[in-house]
């Protein structure tokens, strides 16, 4: 699963989201060995090739911005996740999120990368949320854009039965809390069902930028 945000007033954000999965997809396809378990070795190798794929993709668009100057500035954020049998692989860049629902508890497995974090990490400020709200949607990592310092993160967890994975941009998160989400998905349904009713709380909060959810249900046999 993956999503892409377009940054937000930047030039031709919505093909730079759509620049981000369709090279990402086009590098990954037959990138992977799809085994069902994964040993410490080929776990490394999967989370180096991940950090390459985003590298080589920030490179395409930026390419593509230089060829046309109309399309000066554009860049996304991507954050997507490889399974595997049980282990699951993170990577992100920007502020779209992952998130791990695991009987009943909300757990985040990405980091905003917003000056507003940075703001936080080096003790200007107590939280991100004492932050300006300019901070808070000011990215320090993007794909394509004018930043020179491209930072990818990664996340390795081992899934469980009966988790749910969920991938979303900011236009969930600003609109709808973590408590609120918890809630969403702590009653049963299908992910298509979960992912509505998420989209349509955040219209109803305010749906001031556009919303993209993405949710895998996990059925694993003999977890333990």
């Amino acid at each position: 699963m993956a999503v892409a945000d377009g940054l937000g007033g930047a030039a031709f954000g919505e093909l730079a989201s759509m620049l981000a999965l369709r090279t990402g997809w086009e590098l990954s396809e037959k990138a992977f060995k799809w085994n069902f378990h994964l040993s410490e070795n080929e776990l490394v190798e999967l989370e180096q090739g991940m950090k390459v794929y985003m590298e080589l993709i920030h490179r395409r668009i930026q390419e593509e911005a230089r060829s046309n100057g109309a399309f000066q500035g554009m860049g996304t954020t991507l954050t997507g996740v490889l399974t595997m049998g049980k282990d699951a692989m993170i990577v992100h860049v920007g502020d779209s999120r992952a998130y791990l629902f695991r009987e009943g508890t909300l757990r985040r497995l990405t980091k905003d990368q917003t000056l507003a974090e940075s703001m936080v990490a080096i003790g200007l400020i107590a939280s991100v949320d004492d932050a300006a709200k300019r901070f808070r949607n000011t990215l320090v990592s993007c794909l394509g854009g004018n930043l020179h310092e491209l930072e990818v993160e990664t996340n390795h967890i081992l899934m469980q039965d009966g988790d749910l994975l969920m991938l979303c941009t900011d236009g969930l998160t600003d609109m709808v809390s973590e408590s609120g989400i918890a809630a969403i998905l702590a009653h049963p349904a299908t992910a298509q069902t979960h992912c509505q009713e998420l989209i349509d709380a955040a219209l109803a909060g305010g749906g001031r930028d556009n919303v993209t959810v993405a949710i895998g249900q996990y059925s694993i046999v003999n977890a333990a």
